[in-house]
């Protein structure tokens, strides 16, 4: 059992800062066809996070490009956020 954590650390890449905080420009805005999907091209989830918002939640998603998509799902009523944020990888 105490392997388990380890491999987790492993597998887990810290994304490179960049800017400082408050520069660079605003995230790239993406439309979802459906509330209740996200699509295949997304690629895989690769984490959820705590939303700033009571019961929302952050899924982070990557597709083999290096792309990074980001949408909120909230729990009452169950349903994805309409609109994703995409963070492009050079």
């Amino acid at each position: 059992m105490a392997l388990l954590p380890a491999i987790l650390a492993l597998s887990c890449a810290r994304l490179d800062r960049g800017a400082a905080a408050g520069e660079g420009a605003e995230l790239e805005p993406q439309t979802l066809p459906s509330t209740d999907m996200v699509p295949l091209e997304w690629g895989n989830l690769v984490s959820v996070t705590s939303a700033a918002t009571g019961d929302a939640r952050l899924l982070w998603f990557q597709d083999e490009a290096g792309t990074i998509r980001v949408v909120a799902y909230k729990s009452l009523p169950p349903q994805l956020w309409p609109t994703a944020r995409v963070i492009r990888r050079n």
